[in-house]
Order: structure tokens, then sequence, then C-alpha cells
């Protein structure tokens, strides 16, 4: 076979095209159109060396006996069906995006694992299968598990189990849970380098539209309180609903590490410790930085990473450091420029200055570890261990003049709340934290008669602190270096909001405990096998890359069409991101059609 070239109208098309002898006289017969000019020249730099790379394969194919010339015979006369009039005309069309993703899910070796942990059991179907569906439906079209059940003839290749074994797979998942976790990380080393110099922490939850929270247990074994899971507590969005807690770790390059699900009125800088603890036994990690927000970066989670083997950075409150320590941050002088270290008088910062500066301080404070004695009916402390903090100030002429317009805004709001009779208890962020309510009487004593005031100085409080933020560690190097480990703090928090709001963690139909928790675990694997494939994305696509909506919506608009089960036809065209996909894939998915026979193969290998 050869490339056949076609000129027409200022463009060029190409062929795939074969010599055909008929006597004496020799013809050329195009196969297939591989593309024209205009085309291919919007996604391949060279279009015509494209195209004689196209032949050159499909001449490979052929010798192979991979390629087919296919005729069919159509009767133009026959007209549609009554029957057929009611089918929709994207009925035969197949995933086969979802490829992409099932690729790498097979370089995690589960199917080894729950050939395992199902070894010695009667288990019927196929653990593997269903997981793997789950997740990656999980990715292209979150739903129900019984939506789900019911979307999986959108996909080349049909998962072969039965509803109800969906159900019953999440309680053998959430079974065996930690053993999974620690052999997801263990393979996953094998596609992708895991650098786990920085481990970084946060928690958020997931709300449950219930009528009330799950009612606390007695385990039957020892007698004790087993608490329910689902309970009320403080939710990321504000919604007066049941919610259960997640703990999340991810390694340096924003790559999930292992999780936890617990109650949803647990503090959740008690979830460090135990999660911590079990990722250094499951997964032999011993040296790290544990990175993570404010709220989980209390004293005793400090002392907890502050050894020879393990340190901290976590985000320092100002407002909660003493007044001895800001009075020696809030001054003009001991700031520098943090990309060049010179100084800097920050009454001198210009006011469109974009450059960050910083200040040091050492702080040292008493930790209680136990040694005391009792005294009467109290306890005294004997001994005290010493924490010592470096607590490394930012400030940013910018970040000062957003949080000052922000506060405008909220203040404008206030006032416009001041003639509300009732004003609940406002959250930190709420505009109402700046109304003071006073109940008094025509004679200035106290009684049921609100009156509401702007809190001038307590808008004053805040405005001290605009600009400013702060890190403690206990790690010495440069600031520019422990600043910049912070501030990849953002992958934990976009982690959660691809589960929340792309992977639809939420709702949840499910009220079993360890079904919740295998639900989770289904989205865990999901965000795995995504930021997994994304990392592999970042290694061919330096620039402007590719976001989380746009490379799903890209899996989802690759599908083909079986035709007359003779062979499977591209439905889709070719474009930087199917490029891209396969150039990290050795799928090859970009041909116009394929035979079925070969097809399976290729399913088959990553199966």
């Amino acid at each position: 076979m050869k490339l056949n070239k076609v000129k027409h109208s200022g463009n060029t098309s190409y062929y795939l095209a074969k010599s055909i002898r008929n006597g004496k006289k020799i013809s050329t017969k195009n196969i297939s159109k591989i593309g024209s000019y205009n085309e291919l020249i919007k996604t391949y730099p060279d279009p015509e060396a494209y195209a004689k790379e196209y032949v050159k394969k499909a001449n490979i194919l052929f010798e192979e006996n991979k390629f087919q010339e296919i005729k069919t015979i159509i009767d133009h006369n026959k007209r549609i069906s009554k029957a057929n009039l009611a089918i929709d005309p994207t009925e035969n069309s197949l995933n086969v995006g979802y490829l992409y993703l099932q690729e790498i899910y097979s370089k995690l070796k589960t199917k080894e694992f729950f050939k395992r942990i199902t070894a010695d059991s009667k288990i019927a179907y196929d653990a593997d299968e269903i997981n793997r569906f789950l997740t990656i439906s999980r990715i292209l079209e979150p739903n129900s598990k019984k939506g789900t059940f019911d979307n999986k003839d959108m996909y080349v290749k049909e998962p072969e189990y039965k509803s109800h074994q969906a159900y019953r797979f999440l309680d053998l998942l959430a079974k065996n849970s930690d053993a999974y976790q620690e052999h997801l990380y263990k393979h996953s080393k094998s596609i992708i380098k895991r650098d786990t110099r920085v481990l970084y922490y946060d928690c958020t939850n997931f709300f449950f539209e219930i009528e009330s929270e799950d009612k606390d247990k007695i385990n039957l074994d020892d007698n004790s309180p087993q608490p329910g899971l689902r309970k009320y507590g403080r939710s990321k969005e504000n919604r007066p609903l049941p919610i259960v807690q997640m703990g999340l770790f991810m390694d340096t390059n924003g790559i999930p590490l292992g999780f936890s699900i617990t109650p949803g009125n647990t503090n959740e800088q008690t979830t460090v410790k135990p999660l911590e603890k079990k990722i250094i036994k499951d997964f032999e990690l011993s040296k790290f930085i544990y990175c993570a927000d404010a709220g989980l970066g209390s004293n005793k989670i400090k002392v907890l990473n502050n050894s020879k083997n393990k340190s901290f950075i976590v985000t320092q409150s100002l407002k909660k450091l003493k007044k001895e320590h800001q009075q020696r941050i809030f001054t003009d002088k001991g700031w520098k420029n943090l990309s060049n270290d010179k100084d800097q008088l920050l009454s001198e910062v210009p006011a469109d200055s974009k450059e960050t500066y910083y200040k040091e301080i050492r702080v040292e404070t008493k930790i209680d570890v136990g040694l005391s004695k009792q005294m009467g009916e109290k306890r005294k402390v004997t001994d005290y261990a010493i924490l010592k903090e470096r607590i490394i100030i930012t400030y940013q002429k910018k970040y000062d003049l957003y949080q000052k317009n922000l506060r405008n805004e909220q203040i404008l709001r206030a006032k416009g709340y001041i003639n509300d009779k009732n004003i609940n208890r406002p959250s930190q962020t709420s505009p109402k934290r700046f109304i003071d309510q006073t109940a008094i009487t025509s004679d200035g004593e106290v009684a049921s008669v609100n009156i509401n005031t702007l809190n001038n100085e307590k808008i004053k409080k805040e405005e001290k602190f605009d600009g400013y933020y702060a890190l403690s560690t206990n790690l010495e190097g440069s600031a520019k270096k422990i600043v910049k480990i912070n501030s990849r703090r953002w992958e934990i928090e976009e982690s959660f909001r691809i589960m929340k709001t792309n992977f639809k963690a939420r709702p949840v139909y499910l009220s079993k405990e360890n079904r919740i928790k295998a639900h989770f675990l289904t989205c865990f694997t999901a965000l795995l096998v995504y930021r997994l494939l994304e990392k592999k994305l970042d290694t061919v696509v330096t620039e402007n890359k590719f976001t989380t909506e746009r490379i799903i919506k890209g899996l989802k608009k690759l599908n083909v069409t079986n035709c007359n089960d003779i062979y499977y036809k591209s439905l889709f065209k070719g474009s930087e991101f199917s490029a891209a996909m396969n150039s990290i894939s050795e799928l090859d998915l970009d041909f116009q059609t394929y035979s079925i026979k070969e097809f399976n193969k290729k399913i088959k290998k990553i199966s």
C-alpha cells in the first residue's frame, strides 16, 4: 500500500491506497482517507510526514494480517423499519477512552490482590472486574451503584457481573481496606516514581441527606462502645446534616498515599496520629516532612513529628501567638525579600509590589509530656519538654490589598444586617462577625430588646494581620525552600474538589458502615488512577496542561461504533488531547478502524 495525494481547491487530501493491475494498465484505488492537510495541520506540524507514517504502520499491520480491506454490500433501497424509528442515534457509540484508565489500573496489579484475598472463599463473582468498573465509572460517569450497573453497556467491553454482586463486593473491599491501600502504594511505584520526602495531610467531610445520625452500638465481643459513622459535626459546606470525615495523606508530587474514614463528630486533629502510624508501618515510611494547615498543626501533632527522622511545616495562626511574639513581628525592621534575601523596610514597599517579604522569629513552647505528681486532688506537672519552633512570617502587598477589599465588601454587607432582630452565632468568615448585639432598656438596664452596632474595634484588630501569613517549622534551611514546600498544599485541596465535584463522591446512596467506607475506597482508587494518568500527561505536555474537566471530557469523547461485528470505526477526530494520550500509552488508539479480533487482544492485554 502507498500514499495517494489528491489536490483540490487549495487543499490536499491524503489517502491510503493500493495499486491494481488490469491487464497492462495499473490504476490506484483509495482504501481509506487519512485526512486533509487543513484538518491534520491542527494536530500535526507536518501533515504529509504523519500521512507517510500512517501508511508505514498500515503496511506493517497488513503484513501481520491485522489490516483488512472490507467489502460490504449495502442495499440502498432498504427502508428503516418502524422498530428502528425510536432508536437513539448514539446507541451504537461505545467508549474506548476508558481503556487509558484501565491500562494504568491494570499496572496496579489489583487482580493479584483480589485473587489472593478470595482464594479460600466461595465467592462466585470477579472481584477485580467489579472494582475496576466501579473505579473507572467513578471518573467517567459517576453514579449510584445501581446507576453505574445500568450504564455498563456504554463501554466497548461490557463488564460481566450482576447488580447485587457489587454490594457484596463492597463488604469484601471494606474488610481488606488497609491491605488494599498498602497494595496500591506498593504497585503505584512501578508506574511513576513516588516522592515521599514531604507528606501533605488534610481533612474534609461528606454530608448525607438522612433524617438523623447513626446511633452508637455496643461491640458484643468486648462490650466496648462503638460510635456510629454518620454523625452531626462541623460540615465544610455548613449543612445541618450528618457527615463522615475523611483524612487524606498525599505525597510530594500530589499523588494520594492513604486515607481514613472516621465519624463526623471526630476532632480532625485526632485523625492524624492513627493514619500516620499506619502509613509508617504498612508503607515502610519513616523519614518525611509533615505538612498541613493550622487546623491540623496542634502542639501534639508538632511533637509527633519532631524527631530525628520526622519534621513539620504547618500554618501558624498569628492571632494565637503571644503578644510578645506579635510585637517582634509587627515592626518595620528585620524583613527580607524572599527572592534575593535583601533587607527591606515594609513601610517602603511599593503599592504595586508583587514581591514576597519574610521575617523569622524563634519560639520555645513548654509541652506537658505527662511527668507529674499528685498534690491532693490536683495533678502538678513536675517537668516539661521544650518544643523549639522557627516561625517564618511572609508579607505580600497584593495579599494585603486583597484582604482589605474583601473586608470592605463584608463591612457593607454587615451594615445591611444591622436592623435584623435575630442574628445567630456567626462563623469566623461571616460578615455578621462585625456586629455586636446588646440587650438594653430605655434606662440602660439589661432587657430583651436587642441593639445592633458595628464593632469598629474588631475591624481594626483584623486589619492588623492583612497581608501576613506564617509557618511554623522545626527545619533549618532557606525560608524560600520551606515556603515553596508549603505552597503545594493546594494540590490536596484540589484532590478533595475533584472527588466531590468531578467524581461526585456525594451523595452516597448506602447506609451500612462497611459499604460506605468501601464506597470512599473506590473514590480513593479513582483519584489515584486519575492522578497517575495526570502525571504521565505532564511528561509530554509541559505548557497549557489539560484541566481535570478537559481530561475527563476528552476521554468520554473517544468513542467507536461496531460495524456489523466486523470492525470498529472511530467516531472521534485527531486532537491535541488524543495525540497526547496516545503518546503515553501502548494502546495505539489513533486509527480510523480496528479489527474486532485485534481490538479484543488490546483489551485482554490490560485486563
